[in-house]
């Protein structure tokens, strides 16, 4: 488990995570999933990601203490009610519908 207590964007496509004693570490490049230790982009809506572990937001998406939290969140996500009744293609375009992602093969 991480030692990080907070986390921000801190610059374009930075985010800077934070210890209790003000020791910090970047995340700089890479992708937002990357840079926000959430696999799954997570929204940082409501309290869901806030109650699974997340230290931050940043560009809409919870930002995790490290990857290890940000999949159990997505572990979690995917484990509530309203995905258990469906299929892979129907879980796909609930959580990342079409209009603002490119779920299409190249």
């Amino acid at each position: 488990m991480s030692d990080f207590i907070t986390a921000k964007e801190t610059g374009v496509k930075e985010i800077t995570y934070w210890r209790a004693d003000n020791s910090n570490v970047r995340y700089i490049g890479g992708s937002r999933a990357w840079r926000n230790q959430n696999p799954g982009n997570i929204i940082s809506r409501g309290n869901f990601a806030k109650n699974h572990g997340a230290i931050g937001k940043a560009g809409g998406f919870a930002i995790f203490p490290d990857y290890k939290t940000g999949r159990a969140a997505l572990y979690n996500l995917l484990k509530i009610e309203k995905y258990q009744s469906l299929t892979i293609s129907q879980v796909l375009e609930k959580y990342a519908p079409i209009n603002s992602n490119d779920t299409k093969d190249k």
